[in-house]
């Protein structure tokens, strides 16, 4: 199967501009839930004793917000981030069907219609990877966001 995709940038911003719907529908609903975590998430750290010492020192707002309450607020998000990958990969599946676009839902659902099981295995294989690849990435986050967690051997 040959592609005439042009490498230009009419034909990038056709390809964003046809994008936008389907990546809003696929995002507007996680944001929702996000948000709403990271809000209990500040909200909890905001009254550990860490907080406390830091506005006692007499640390700025800001720098007690961001350096002190979010990095430690982030840590369930970054895992439920990384989490979700696999629920954003069913849910492109559904979006593929919606919009009408040929991508890897539409033909694992195709190699499932005519038994294709290679197909289907290499497919999830691929799937599995990129969920694995994601977890990964979690872990390797938390090292930057938190500095008690260590890559290993040294405690």
């Amino acid at each position: 199967m040959v592609s005439n995709f042009a490498w230009n940038w009419k034909s990038i911003s056709l390809v964003l501009s046809s994008a936008a719907l389907p990546i809003i529908s696929m995002t507007i609903g996680g944001i929702i839930g996000y948000a709403q975590g990271t809000r209990n998430s500040v909200i909890a750290v905001s009254n550990e004793d860490f907080i406390l010492t830091a506005r006692a020192k007499g640390l700025k707002n800001s720098s007690v917000l961001y350096k002190h309450t979010l990095r430690n607020a982030m840590l369930p998000i970054v895992t439920s981030l990384g989490m979700s990958v696999s629920g954003l990969i069913g849910g492109a599946v559904v979006i593929e069907q919606l919009f009408n676009w040929n991508g890897m839902g539409t033909l694992f659902l195709a190699a499932n219609n005519q038994n294709d099981y290679p197909l289907m295995m290499g497919i999830m294989l691929f799937l599995s990877l990129f969920a694995l690849a994601a977890n990964l990435i979690t872990d390797l986050c938390y090292c930057l966001l938190d500095p008690r967690v260590t890559l290993g051997g040294d405690r």
